[in-house]
């Protein structure tokens, strides 16, 4: 089987798609919401007293998310850039 190349289009298929599990992971935790990675960088970034403001949505960080995935208001933010990673890395 190993001369066939079964297991090494198993395991290029696995890897292809843990690439793009991980791209899909680092664009969707880079969105400015304060409960992702990408809030507290904004939090970061602003000055003190809008990050104070900005950061009192922490709480309703979750449901906005959901919410924008829910109406795919999210698929013009995630998967553009989504894709011009993977074609950069030659998978897109």
């Amino acid at each position: 089987m190993l001369m066939t190349g079964i297991y090494i289009k198993g395991l290029l298929l696995f890897l292809l798609i843990a690439i793009q599990l991980n791209v899909f992971l680092a664009v969707f935790n880079l969105i400015p919401i304060p409960p992702l990675d990408g809030g507290r960088v904004m939090v970061g970034l602003l000055p003190p007293r809008q990050a104070m403001v900005y950061s009192r949505i922490e709480p309703y960080g979750f449901m906005i998310v959901l919410a924008l995935l829910y109406f795919n208001i999210l698929d013009k933010f995630i998967f553009y850039p989504i894709q011009m990673i993977l074609r950069f890395l030659g998978i897109g």
